[in-house]
């Protein structure tokens, strides 16, 4: 049976939509970019953040060099100060941790679908083990497809992308009056 591009793009997105959300199931809360009228502790915990470190934590197998982190750094901190945080690699937490997934389909292997995901780790108290921890408390992730040759620019397109969700619900958070 032959395959139309469509049918590779609509494989690759939801491939890259299970894999997304397979990996940050497990680590924080995905949270929606607007807040509702009583906030979840998910949107409560991005609070007031500005001051944040960076971690460049996982990039495509291809990409994964030094060159390549350094140019993803520069980028996920520069579109961070876009949104009014500001990067300081002596702040332990709030610490964003930028990853990437990809997956490709195998009748159209020049097709890459890309899982950009900022995690938010805090240091948060357990009160339960009456311990103070770092932890994922929230995510915030974006896919899209491109072809393999476009992966690097798209992965600068989708962590701006990603930074901006993020910095419109700290926004939106912070100008709340929720004060539980």
């Amino acid at each position: 049976m032959k395959h139309d591009g469509q049918n590779h793009r609509r494989f690759s997105l939801g491939a890259a939509v299970c894999l997304g959300l397979v990996f940050t199931a497990w680590a924080a809360p995905i949270l929606p970019t607007r807040p509702g009228p009583q906030l979840s502790d998910e949107h409560l915990c991005v609070r007031g953040i500005k001051k944040v470190s960076i971690e460049i934590v996982g990039l495509p197998e291809s990409l994964d060099n030094e060159i390549a982190r350094q140019r993803m750094t520069r980028h996920f901190g520069r579109a961070l100060m876009k949104y009014g945080f500001e990067v300081d690699e002596k702040v332990t937490t709030p610490r964003l941790r930028l990853q990437y997934w990809t997956a490709t389909d195998l009748d159209d292997p020049d097709s890459v679908a890309l899982t950009t995901l900022i995690g938010v780790n805090q240091k948060v108290t357990v009160h339960r083990l009456e311990q103070a921890l770092v932890l994922p408390c929230a995510s915030f992730v974006q896919t899209a497809i491109c072809r393999r040759a476009d992966l690097q620019e798209m992965m600068i397109q989708e962590v701006g992308r990603a930074t901006a969700v993020l910095g419109k619900v700290v926004s939106d958070v912070s100008a709340s009056g929720d004060t539980r």
